[in-house]
């Protein structure tokens, strides 16, 4: 069922300020011409999602055009992976076109699905071949069977990818290719995707659906909201070690920064000093995007020109025109300034919450994430086509979107006419904009609320067969300093290959790679021969089971990451295994053993980030990496401890494939203790575990550091959500009641805790049979509970009471009574 949303009186601004679209602007858009209809379709395989999770963003993705799953039975655009907070409640693919004279949209809305699975096709979903978790499907909108749906004619082949890279993992990417099978040209079509994000979903207590706010970054056309700011110099080009955003990722210069509207910090939250802008000369909505010199020397290319200032800045000698310069390195830029043409999203005041809850920042974790769209390829890019016909200083910017357009839920366009004038920027509720301003600056202001970004690529001409290609990347940042890094990071992942293959921002590939224009990939075979996208790979991901011990765990894998080979070497590429352990959910995850080949011998163990974690020799005394000393040793900068330290190398226990996890110290061959006193698994308590194998530094050779497999190894269920491990007695206890306890206790109810398959609490050591009674601190039987076997000492309550109601914060009474008479009565706090 749909959302519950609320109407707020201020949304009547929105209607007293319309104003009919202005067409000036707009492209002409001509109807096709007489057609043969669309080539119709036999039996369909069944639609159904598969969810993308070996990065830090997880999402559900459909082979029927649909993005993140909009019963929030699968994780939807969850960030960070395995937190429980969804940023997506549906996103969609429209595609639209003028067919005699009449606009016709297909597309993917919730409860009016028109795109289904092309008949003979299946869904492939794994381990590559272009990046760590690839999906490939193939959908139409053929279907004539759909109530109210005309086909325009055609098919889709979709190919979804992500990596658990550390700089590309908070992204999902998006390779699309339209197949025009109307059996006529098509001359107006417009490609557009369109997101209802609920910022907090799964998560956020106070209507995460209506308290979110909508905004643009990139380029406008002349006459519209300009999208020229110059508040944050993010590389830090005048070196001075300020970048203008604040801890939440905000500009400080923002207006509409919380820390200027009402936000009261928490205690030790880092605060910014001024409002005040750090400008670098460079509009904040473009992409610095740096050519490395010596690619195009060994290309026979010449070099891009100098990136040059967009305006003045006389406080800074910054003069618009003149060349960039890194004053970190002297040296003079050269690349192109790409505007990201990015729609986005983000938790925005609730104004009922009584205080200034942008973020959700008092919760753990905060909802400070923006979630954003963004096209890195786009057909007939206007950069490309209008460069042969227009002097330099006219080109447009390259990867352009057509619009960018918002509504809020009670304006959901319900015809194909009112999505096609939504796609041209002509909607009523455009009031004359493409590229629509933030709520805050539409007509007399709207307010927070259910809003859905689309952003669209068009008007495309296709005649009769033909294949265009689209790549869209959508993907969570904090703030929209992480956003925009983020997103940038998928646009340098996109051109990581060799110059003559793909090209850049601005130049074609050679003509003998012509077809490398976008991507290549209707199949699994296909995608290999595109040169784009070429990251690192890490080991195999090792197929890890895990079952529960008393007070541990026990660990088994598979050794197929030692003979896996890697397509980026075209050899094996190997080193060791590395285990994780994460208590309550699939987030915060601990190292707690390493294993390498015997070959290695002593090395530095790094974590998924690269941090070092071996000891350290300081003053003669050892300190293991996870000691309270320790931080503040390799944290003493300025020396003011008086000595130098140094890492340990430590020699790793040779290569195994099982283990058990019962906490202590886990040293090396040498005794060497490298994590010292980890905690013992408690009973009743939910763990996650995950072996990740690891390749070896390249840094020498290739310049690639050392990288591990992705952390998706842990207990599924069917769904596809995470299941723990909790760690209990094999048997019930002798019949004494001395050790039995509640865990987790105080219980927590934050995501840590709440999510689907988290709400409960255990009693533990219990008897082969006993009744536990649970009591209010009034005196009212909350539930009872009994247990009536020997092959376990613990029993599990969902919190739930026996009137079906989800019990409430508070302190809570339990009674635990034996058929011979004996009585136990304790307490737990539940706090919400």
């Amino acid at each position: 069922m749909r959302k519950n949303h609320y109407r707020f009186s201020a949304l009547m601004v929105l209607l007293a300020c319309l104003l009919v679209a202005g067409t000036s602007f707009a492209k002409k858009i001509d109807d096709r011409g007489p057609g043969k209809g669309p080539r119709r379709t036999a039996a369909r395989p069944s639609t159904e999602y598969r969810v993308h999770d070996v990065g830090n963003f997880w999402s559900a993705v459909s082979n029927f055009g649909n993005y993140g799953e909009p019963n929030e039975l699968l994780p939807s655009g969850e960030w960070p992976g395995g937190s429980g907070v969804y940023y997506i409640w549906e996103g969609r693919l429209w595609v639209g076109a003028l067919v005699g004279g009449e606009p016709l949209v297909s597309h993917a809305d919730y409860g009016n699905y028109e795109l289904d699975p092309t008949d003979g096709s299946t869904y492939y979903f794994g381990t590559g071949p272009k990046s760590i978790q690839d999906g490939l499907s193939h959908f139409d909108d053929l279907n004539s069977d759909i109530g109210g749906h005309t086909p325009i004619g055609l098919k889709f082949h979709q190919r979804s990818l992500a990596w658990s890279l550390n700089e590309y993992d908070d992204f999902i990417i998006f390779l699309m290719e339209v197949e025009n099978v109307s059996g006529g040209d098509l001359n107006n079509v417009m490609v557009s995707y369109v997101f209802d994000n609920d910022v907090g979903a799964h998560y956020d207590p106070d209507q995460p659906a209506i308290d979110d706010l909508v905004d643009f970054d990139g380029w406008a056309p002349e006459g519209e909201n300009p999208y020229q700011y110059d508040w944050v110099d993010p590389l830090d080009l005048d070196d001075n070690g300020i970048t203008g955003y604040d801890y939440w990722g905000w500009p400080v210069a923002d207006p509409i920064n919380p820390f200027w509207n009402g936000y009261s910090p928490m205690a030790g939250e880092p605060e910014p000093e001024t409002d005040q802008p750090e400008q670098d000369g460079i509009w904040d909505e473009f992409q610095i995007y740096i050519i490395n010199p010596a690619d195009y020397e060994e290309a026979g290319w010449d070099l891009p020109d100098y990136i040059r200032y967009h305006e003045s800045v006389a406080a800074k000698g910054i003069v618009a025109g003149e060349p960039v310069i890194n004053h970190q390195t002297g040296d003079t830029l050269r690349g192109y300034l790409i505007p990201r043409g990015m729609s986005y999203m983000y938790d925005g005041d609730f104004p009922q919450s009584g205080e200034n809850d942008t973020g959700e920042r008092m919760m753990n974790p905060a909802v400070d994430g923006f979630i954003g769209t963004r096209f890195i390829y786009i057909p007939d890019d206007p950069y490309l086509a209008s460069r042969n016909n227009l002097p330099e200083d006219e080109w447009d910017p390259p990867h352009r979107p057509f619009s960018h357009q918002w509504w809020n839920w009670e304006s959901d366009p319900g015809s194909d006419r009112e999505k096609y004038e939504y796609m041209e920027g002509k909607h009523d509720l455009s009031q004359g904009q493409r590229f629509m301003p933030h709520p805050f600056d539409y007509g007399a202001g709207a307010p927070v609320f259910d809003y859905r970004y689309m952003l669209t690529s068009g008007p495309h001409s296709f005649y009769d067969g033909e294949v265009k290609k689209y790549i869209m990347v959508t993907g969570v940042g904090k703030g929209i300093e992480g956003l925009r890094r983020n997103l940038d990071n998928s646009v340098e992942a996109y051109y990581r290959g060799e110059l003559p293959e793909i090209g850049d921002p601005e130049n074609l590939p050679d003509e003998a790679f012509a077809d490398q224009i976008g991507f290549t990939g209707t199949s699994n075979v296909d995608i290999l021969s595109d040169r784009h996208f070429l990251l690192p790979i890490p080991p195999t991901i090792p197929d890890l089971h895990y079952s529960a011990l008393d007070k541990g765990v026990k660990l088994v894998w598979d050794d197929g990451a030692e003979h896996a080979v890697d397509s980026f070497l075209g050899s094996t590429d190997f080193e060791g295994y590395k285990i994780y352990r994460s208590k309550y959910n699939p987030q915060t995850w601990e190292m707690i053993a390493a294993f390498d080949l015997a070959s290695v011998g002593p090395t530095y163990l790094l974590s998924t980030v690269g941090d070092t974690l071996n000891p350290i020799d300081f003053n003669g005394s050892r300190y293991a990496f996870n000691e309270p000393d320790y931080a503040e040793i390799i944290g003493d900068e300025n020396n003011v401890l008086g000595t130098d330290w140094n890492y340990v190398p430590v020699d790793l226990p040779n290569l195994q494939h099982s283990a058990e996890d019962f906490g202590g110290d886990f040293v090396d061959k040498n005794g060497v203790v490298i994590f010292s006193g980890i905690e013992a698994p408690i009973n009743g308590l939910k763990y996650f575990y995950s072996v990740v194998a690891y390749d070896p530094d390249k840094m020498a050779d290739f310049g690639l550091p050392s990288i591990e497999s992705a952390k998706s190894n842990y207990r599924k269920d069917l769904s596809g959500a995470p299941q723990p491990v909790i760690p209990r007695p094999n048997i019930a206890s002798n019949g004494s009641l001395d050790d039995v306890k509640v865990v987790p206790n105080p219980y927590k109810g934050t995501a840590l805790f709440e999510a689907q398959y988290e709400d409960q609490i255990s009693f533990i050591n219990l008897p082969a049979r006993c009744k536990i009674s649970i009591f209010s601190l009034s005196g009212d039987l909350i539930e009872e509970i009994f247990k009536d076997e020997a092959t376990t000492g613990a029993v599990y309550w969902d919190l739930i009471s026996r009137n079906n109601q989800k019990i409430v914060s508070g302190l809570y009474v339990y009674a635990v009574e034996t058929p011979e008479g004996d009585k136990k009565i304790g307490k737990f706090l539940i706090i919400r």
